[in-house]
């Protein structure tokens, strides 16, 4: 019986101090963490959190920041004083994220880190709370990498680079991208590039001339600020045809066909390529997929296709994109560029005037 009762005592004890006393935020103290805004354009970072006070006087107090991700333990921390007057207050605080921005693969993390906040007083805690990064950082970028998986030597090759928000997904602006490709034979190609107003970036390489045989890296890295983003991949040589696409025309409108035609050599002997198999893709402006096709050459290293533009088609530059097709893998050879655009015939009229009232007869 005695047990018994000690028990209920300890439940009660045990209940009273951990739900019968919960933590609440002073009802004069509010954080609009709505309002909240981090910069990470520069280190170390700025906070930004509005903070409203609805007492009469102001309020000394200390705010306590704290980021975590995958750790247990915070990845970084700060603690600073704060003066809370009446009324709406402003309240900054520089925070170093070290921890995040010393690699790109660092940086991803501040995707899904989470921000702890805290005001406290003499009289105790004021405002607390938690907020996901990625939601007041405007800054922050997520990129997406269209290109292909192999390269033609002494051609160009072109990856397209979508930056945008992880969150909102708006597009991010002012994102500088360096492009580092290395071939084989310590064959080093650099370039840049920088997003446009819809976050969309091409980063074209121009590659030396010469014969290669082995993979190439090709490695992107995106920085707007103190955030940065890397992709890594490795491409492979073309095998070595040479395609020529072509045409029936150069422009054509939504709901007409195009004629496609094909024409395979191998460069070395110049002789055409008779009975190679080939892929055949079409990718409108946005780089999405449309036409897919396998053909495979005539004995005069000849094929053809058609395809009719849907009506619904958006105007603007298509590419078609011709590729070996082997079991092994896939090699781009040749892109070639078509316009899908709406045109009218000229409306004219020719209105002849007589340069005098009668016709004068021969010798007159």
């Amino acid at each position: 019986m005695l047990t018994t009762a000690c028990t209920l005592l300890f439940l009660a004890l045990f209940c009273s101090d951990s739900t019968a006393n919960p933590p609440v935020p002073s009802p004069e103290v509010e954080v609009d963490e709505a309002g909240c805004r981090l910069d990470v354009s520069a280190l170390p970072a700025r906070l930004e959190i509005p903070v409203i006070n609805r007492s009469n006087s102001s309020i000394h107090a200390r705010l306590k920041l704290e980021f975590s991700s995958e750790r247990d333990a915070p990845d970084a921390a700060v603690e600073v004083p704060v003066v809370l007057t009446p009324g709406n207050n402003a309240v900054t605080a520089a925070i170093d994220l070290d921890y995040y921005t010393k690699t790109t693969t660092r940086c991803e993390l501040l995707f899904y880190a989470r921000l702890k906040y805290s005001i406290s007083s003499r009289a105790g805690r004021l405002a607390f709370g938690r907020i996901a990064v990625a939601r007041i950082a405007p800054a922050l970028f997520f990129i997406r990498v269209v290109a292909f998986d192999f390269y033609s030597p002494g051609g160009r090759y072109i990856a397209y680079v979508k930056a945008t928000h992880p969150v909102t997904g708006e597009p991010q602006s002012g994102v500088s991208i360096a492009g580092r490709m290395e071939l084989p034979a310590d064959h080093i190609v650099k370039t840049t590039a920088t997003t446009n107003q819809q976050g969309e970036a091409e980063v074209e390489f121009t590659l030396p001339e010469g014969w290669f045989d082995s993979e190439a890296e090709v490695k992107l890295v995106a920085r707007k600020g103190e955030f940065s983003q890397e992709v890594e991949e490795s491409i492979y040589p073309t095998a070595g045809l040479d395609i020529a696409i072509s045409t029936d025309k150069p422009l054509y409108q939504p709901g007409q066909k195009l004629g496609i035609r094909l024409f395979a050599r191998n460069p070395q002997t110049r002789k055409a390529a008779a009975d190679t198999k080939l892929r055949l893709r079409i990718v409108d402006p946005e780089h999405m997929l449309l036409h897919d096709a396998h053909l495979t050459t005539s004995r005069f290293g000849v094929a053809s296709a058609d395809w009719t533009i849907p009506d619904t088609s958006r105007l603007g530059d298509y590419w078609i994109r011709v590729a070996l097709d082997t079991a092994e893998r896939q090699d781009l050879d040749v892109p070639y560029r078509f316009r899908v655009t709406r045109y009218d015939l000229p409306n004219f009229t020719v209105v002849v005037k007589p340069v005098a009232d009668r016709c004068a007869r021969p010798r007159q």
